[in-house]
C-alpha cells in the first residue's frame, strides 16, 4: 500500500469516526430534549388551575393588579387603547387637586361655593359632567391655563402611554370621537396616584349615598356604582359609560391584612362592567386563599 492509499484510508476512518460522534451527539440531544419536555409537561400537570382561568368576561380589556407586590395577577389586552368615559374624571380630580391648594369654599357649582374636597367627592361619586366642566372652567380663569392641556401634561409625567384627553368629563365628543382614551394599565397607574394624593376624597366613593349639607347647601350624592354591596373589601372606585366606551369600571379593594388590589374593566356593557368586576374580585379572593404566598 503506497502513501496515497494509506492517506485515503486514514481520511476515510476519520470521516467514519466523526460521523459516529455527530450521530451520538444527535441521539443524546434528542434524549435530553425528550426528558426535559416530559419534565415540563409533568410540572404543568401538577400545577393547580388559576381562578382566573376560563373567566367569562364581557370586557375588551382587563387588569387585576396586586398593589403590595406590584404584580399583575391577570390581564386581558392590558395595553389596548380604548375610550375612558367618566374614568376621565380621575385625571380631572388629580389635576384640580394639584392646582388648587387648601380647602376653602371657592368653587362655584349649583348656585353655591364648594370646597375642593366636597367638589371632587361629589363629582366622583355622582360622575357629574356639569361639575367636571365647571371645575375646569373655574381653574382656567383662576390659573390662566388650558385645563385639558394640563391633563395631557400630567399623563406624560405619569407615563400613561396610551392616554389622551380631549375634555374634562370623558363624554363622547361625537359619534366617532371619545372624550378621552387610555389603556387598563394606564388606569391602574392613574388610580394609584389619585388614591395616594386624595385618599380622603376617594374614600367617599365607597358609599351608596352621601349628603352634602351645610347652611348653604343641601344635596345628596347618589353613587353611580350600583353593585357596591356585591364587591367585598371595596375601598374606592370610579365608573364610566358612554356609547363609544361601553361600560368601564376601576375598583380598589382590600381582601385582608391591608393587602390591596386594583382591578380595571374597559369596554364592557353598562351592567356587564359590574358583573365582570364581581367575577374578578371573587377570582382574586380565590387566588389569595389558594396561594398563601400571595399574602
Amino acid at each position: 500500500m503506497n502513501d496515497t492509499q494509506k492517506q485515503t484510508e486514514y481520511s476515510f476512518i476519520k470521516l467514519i469516526a466523526l460521523s459516529s460522534f455527530l450521530l451520538l451527539l444527535i441521539v443524546l440531544s434528542v434524549n435530553l430534549f425528550t426528558t426535559q419536555a416530559r419534565q415540563v409537561s409533568a410540572a404543568a400537570a401538577i400545577l393547580p388551575p388559576s381562578p382566573f382561568d376560563n373567566l367569562q368576561l364581557q370586557a375588551k380589556s382587563v387588569v387585576v393588579y396586586d398593589v403590595n407586590s406590584a404584580k399583575i395577577l391577570f390581564a386581558k389586552n392590558p395595553n389596548t387603547q380604548l375610550p375612558l368615559a367618566s374614568i376621565t374624571k380621575l385625571m380631572t380630580a388629580t389635576v384640580a387637586n394639584s392646582l388648587l391648594p387648601g380647602n376653602k369654599k371657592v368653587i362655584p357649582f349649583a348656585g353655591k361655593l364648594w370646597t375642593k374636597k366636597d367638589a371632587l367627592a361629589f363629582m366622583l361619586i355622582t360622575s357629574s359632567n356639569e361639575l367636571a366642566n365647571e371645575l375646569a372652567s373655574f381653574l382656567e380663569k383662576e390659573k390662566n391655563i388650558d385645563f385639558v392641556s394640563q391633563m395631557n401634561k400630567f399623563a406624560l409625567q405619569l407615563n400613561l402611554k396610551q392616554s389622551y384627553f380631549i375634555n374634562p368629563s370623558g363624554l363622547d365628543e361625537s359619534d366617532f370621537q371619545p372624550g378621552a382614551v387610555g389603556s387598563a394599565v394606564d388606569v391602574v397607574k392613574l388610580f394609584l396616584i389619585a388614591l395616594d394624593e386624595m385618599p380622603d376624597v376617594l374614600e367617599n366613593t365607597a358609599y351608596e349615598k352621601m349628603p352634602f349639607t351645610n347652611e348653604e347647601l343641601k344635596l345628596e350624592a347618589i353613587n353611580t356604582n350600583k353593585a357596591l354591596s356585591d364587591m367585598p373589601g371595596f375601598v374606592a372606585g370610579k365608573t364610566g359609560y358612554t356609547d363609544l366606551a361601553g361600560g368601564n369600571l376601576v375598583v380598589a379593594f382590600d381582601l385582608g391584612l391591608g393587602h390591596r388590589y386594583v382591578a380595571v374593566v374597559l369596554g364592557s356593557t353598562k351592567q356587564g362592567r359590574f358583573n365582570d368586576m364581581i367575577k374578578l374580585i371573587n377570582a382574586t379572593y380565590d387566588y389569595v386563599t389558594k396561594d398563601k404566598t400571595a399574602l
